[in-house]
């Protein structure tokens, strides 16, 4: 194998790592937003399912009350849940973009690595030609 195929099959690769790491993120991203969707509903049906007026000594602004005097509120099961799932939403989006990005720069180094070695080509043929000339 000489060198130039070498190169081409790091290069080649190099691209393929790119794009895999950039899909599997995407992918990943997909998931968790799906899921997230999915728990924010579960957590907000089992909200709607607790029934404050099935008991009977009691009003159900008072069994209200005794619940959130046990943290039981529709902010401690719903909406702290929904920004849990959220900020875990948005560190997936963080990791998919430092994903697109080190893509990006893994592309550019390879052109570049591929630009330097045609130069290097070039220069060589060029040398070696001359230096055939004068033999």
């Amino acid at each position: 194998m000489s060198s130039e195929e070498t190169i081409f099959l790091d290069a080649g690769q190099g691209a393929i790592l790119g794009s895999s790491m950039v899909e599997a993120a995407k992918a990943g991203l997909d998931d968790m937003t799906s899921l997230k969707k999915q728990a924010d509903s579960e957590a907000e049906a089992l909200w709607s399912r607790v029934d404050f007026s099935m008991y009977s000594h009691l009003s159900p602004w008072e069994v209200q009350d005794i619940f959130a005097s046990h943290g039981v509120t529709y902010e401690t099961i719903v909406s702290d849940f929904h920004e849990y799932t959220q900020t875990k939403v948005e560190a997936m989006e963080n990791l998919s973009t430092t994903f697109d990005t080190l893509k990006t720069k893994l592309d550019s180094a390879i052109e570049e690595k591929l630009a330097l070695d045609n130069q290097l080509a070039g220069e060589f043929k060029t040398w070696y030609t001359g230096l055939s000339k004068k033999c």
